[in-house]
């Protein structure tokens, strides 16, 4: 008898645990770099990015003060001459 309940118990968490693994669509959606028209970085944008790495940034102490971001047109040549280049080789 325990053997059955010990059974049916098992077949119980296996179903559960597989109804949880159902696909779901995700609430946003991810736009990979080169998808992003030029020109669509805004200031709010671009503020947003620079104050992120002046408040996240490991390396915040070496984050250009003052600096000029009008030029930028996408984020990518931002985030190049923001990074600390000479110890952060994981940022990307």
């Amino acid at each position: 008898m325990l053997y059955k309940t010990q059974n049916f118990l098992c077949a119980v968490m296996l179903a559960l645990l597989l109804a949880g693994c159902g696909k779901s669509t995700p609430s946003n959606t991810f736009i990979p770099q080169t998808s992003i028209p030029s020109g669509l970085f805004s200031e709010n944008e671009k503020s947003y990015l620079y104050d992120l790495f002046l408040t996240e940034y490991y390396w915040y102490e070496h984050v250009p003060q003052p600096f000029d971001y009008s030029a930028y047109t996408s984020p990518q040549p931002m985030i190049d001459d923001l990074k600390y280049s000479a110890l952060d080789r994981w940022s990307f």
